[in-house]
């Protein structure tokens, strides 16, 4: 896996973080909170976000940073290979994958935000948030890209990850997700935020064998 490739992995996998547990990474409240962040991790924690890793490609960086990157990709792959679509990582699993993630972006110094990045990500989250879409709990997570659409206009391609056991064929997902269109659109307006969002759907298995590119 070419260096880029690695890193954007590893922003994929902090942007999952950031759907659950908010920007700074802030900790759940109680144990239904962390039960449901469990439930909703099987997407971030693949191995495919750092599959193919290769410290020869970290030219120019010190011999005990590439180590201290090694050792913490071993341990994110190693929880990750345990988890399932069917099987949630325990909390021990979750926070060894944690704290390798967060060694690997330190250690590295990547840039995972700015604050457009941040600002599209606050509208998403909050519009996911609100109750009235039903979507509370269920552990849904997110995904987002900056890009141009098809006419080079600015725009942001939403994934949204959805565990397997929800079905989003149903006709009551269906009319969930027109109205978290609309509410995007919505809040990107009233946010500044000159961009068209696109939302696509994943489930959690889709999302765990195929990546999808992150900004």
């Amino acid at each position: 896996m070419p260096l880029p490739e690695f890193l954007q992995g590893v922003r994929r996998a902090d942007h999952g973080v950031q759907s659950q547990l908010g920007l700074g990474q802030k900790m759940w409240s109680d144990q239904a909170e962390m039960d449901r962040i469990l439930r909703g991790a099987a997407w971030w924690m693949s191995p495919a976000n750092v599959n193919g890793y290769d410290p020869a490609e970290l030219t120019g960086l010190k011999p005990q940073v590439v180590e201290a990157v090694t050792a913490a990709v071993e341990r994110f792959r190693t929880v990750a290979d345990r988890v399932s679509n069917d099987q949630p990582p325990t909390e021990e699993e979750f926070h060894v994958a944690l704290e390798a993630l967060t060694t690997i972006c330190d250690s590295l110094e990547i840039r995972l935000s700015d604050p457009a990045s941040d600002n599209v990500y606050s509208a998403i989250r909050t519009v996911l948030s609100t109750p009235e879409y039903g979507l509370l709990g269920t552990g849904l997570g997110f995904d987002f890209e900056l890009r141009a659409d098809a006419g080079g206009e600015p725009a942001v391609v939403v994934w949204l990850v959805a565990p397997d056991h929800i079905d989003v064929t149903s006709a009551d997902f269906q009319v969930r997700m027109r109205r978290v269109r609309q509410a995007l659109r919505q809040e990107f307006a009233r946010r500044g935020i000159d961009r068209w969002p696109f939302v696509r759907v994943h489930s959690v298995s889709e999302a765990r064998a195929t990546p999808v590119a992150v900004g």
